[in-house]
């Protein structure tokens, strides 16, 4: 899934894409190049139930524009919410927002 966001294109994989644990991976570019000079990447979690309180944990730098992370966010089948923040020196946060259809296995998934 790919989205843009302010001067951002933000592409999203998760893998398995099941409830339970995963793997999330970022790739961020900034004009068409690797973004570089992030503060900081992470994701938030929020079910769109209400079901499961809401969560945010910072992703790992990779380098080359590329960020992981592993776990069990999406715990549970439901509706998702998840957000890649960008905080960068000197420029607004920049939120990428996905909604994720985890109620079934192989959901729709879109920005």
């Amino acid at each position: 899934m790919t989205t843009k966001a302010d001067d951002l294109r933000v592409t999203i994989s998760i893998d398995p894409g099941q409830p339970g644990i995963n793997t999330f991976s970022a790739a961020i570019t900034a004009g068409g190049k690797p973004l570089t000079g992030a503060k900081d990447v992470s994701l938030e979690f929020n079910s769109l139930s209400g079901m499961v309180p809401s969560s945010k944990a910072a992703m790992t730098d990779l380098g080359n524009g590329n960020y992981t992370l592993q776990g069990g966010y999406l715990g549970m089948p439901d509706n998702w919410d998840v957000k890649v923040v960008v905080t960068r020196p000197g420029k607004f946060d920049t939120y990428a927002d996905f909604k994720i259809d985890m109620r079934q296995p192989g959901g729709q998934s879109m920005p």
